[in-house]
């Protein structure tokens, strides 16, 4: 049996050494792996993404950032994920069809419609480069926190 432990506090070592012991007095001899931890750019992209669905609805002022987050699901999110063939038959039966204003409704809260969500790393960061492009050529430059920026994009600094 695998078991997985976060190590990132001088308490969460001291769990961590009693749980060797523990398994090791039990079972006998364990293998243990330490490993540098990468958090996943995942977190980092939807942390960017919510950062900019705000910063749109601030900077146009005519719209909430759930109401962005919905549009930007519906104009980029969609045209990526319906690069797959099972999405796109049943987005095409079920949701293409509908109107304009039901498709930003569903796209949203409650209903949150899966677009987003069930995007990898690299469909994410060809949404988050969508987001960006359209709404500089509105005149609207998205921030960047370097940090957050980086990571959520894949980019290595240097």
């Amino acid at each position: 049996m695998e078991i997985k432990l976060m190590m990132d506090s001088l308490d969460s070592l001291d769990n961590i050494l009693l749980r060797c012991r523990a398994k090791f007095q039990e079972h006998g001899i364990q293998e243990v792996v330490i490993r540098d931890y990468e958090q996943s750019r995942s977190i980092q992209q939807n942390r960017l993404a919510f950062l900019w669905y705000k910063t749109i609805s601030l900077e146009k002022q005519d719209n909430t950032p759930e109401y962005y987050r919905s549009f930007c699901k519906l104009c980029i999110g969609v045209p990526i994920r319906r690069e797959n063939d099972t999405f796109r038959e049943k987005y095409d039966r079920v949701i293409r069809p509908l109107s304009y204003e039901n498709k930003i409704e569903i796209m949203g809260e409650p209903i949150n419609f899966p677009i987003t969500r069930d995007m990898g790393v690299k469909e994410m960061t060809h949404y988050l480069d969508g987001i960006d492009r359209m709404y500089a050529e509105q005149g609207i430059v998205l921030p960047k926190p370097e940090d957050l920026y980086y990571s959520a994009m894949g980019i290595k600094r240097k």
